[in-house]
């Protein structure tokens, strides 16, 4: 199984794979690729969940993660539910 992605790294892969996404249901033009990505919904995450475009103009993920750097790499936090 391939190790999941550090914070950093994952959250690259998610801009570069939203303005994909947003000029392949527009095209590349600055504005059209504006007004996708001010509402986007569901687009999967590398990290797990999706990424939605808030009204705020800020991305909600649904899946939250917590990262320790320990050594020279990013580990994720497991977080235990009751």
């Amino acid at each position: 199984m391939a190790p999941e992605p550090g914070y950093q790294p994952a959250e690259a892969y998610d801009i570069i794979k939203l303005f994909a996404y947003a000029i392949g249901r527009s095209s590349y033009n600055d504005e059209a690729i504006r007004n996708v990505l001010a509402v986007v919904k569901g687009v999967p995450s590398v990290r797990g969940g999706t990424i939605t475009m808030g009204a705020d103009h800020y991305t909600v993920g649904e899946a939250a993660s917590l990262w320790q750097a320990r050594g020279n790499r990013e580990v994720k936090i497991t977080l235990l539910r009751k």
